[in-house]
């Protein structure tokens, strides 16, 4: 049995019959289960993976050979890296997320 209380909602006290609050509790059990076959080195593998991904996605857009017309927002130490048009009559963002789309990337357009 699973039960998720939390007293501090400021809709009131919320209650709900599964583990992460309204959500299934399958999302919860087959979240663990990928982790207990990845283990603590495959997910170190991975995150490391995706963090170096990201910083030649920073240092492609703000490095020496960088692209024109873009700037990373911020200094992102993760797994996200922000970016936008420094000249948006001449860099549409919305079109360098759709050329990406073409070639495989999922952006996400805020």
């Amino acid at each position: 049995y699973q039960y998720f209380v939390s007293i501090d909602w400021t809709g009131g006290i919320y209650a709900s019959p599964t583990l992460a609050g309204s959500r299934p509790g399958g999302i919860s059990v087959a979240t663990w289960a990928g982790m207990v076959h990845l283990g603590e080195e495959g997910y170190l593998e991975l995150t490391e993976g995706i963090i170096r991904t990201a910083r030649a996605i920073r240092e492609g857009i703000r490095g020496e050979n960088g692209i024109d017309g873009l700037e990373v927002i911020g200094n992102p130490l993760s797994s996200v890296v922000a970016f936008r048009s420094t000249s948006p009559k001449e860099v549409n963002i919305y079109g360098v997320g759709q050329a990406m789309a073409k070639n495989g990337w999922n952006l996400n357009s805020l």
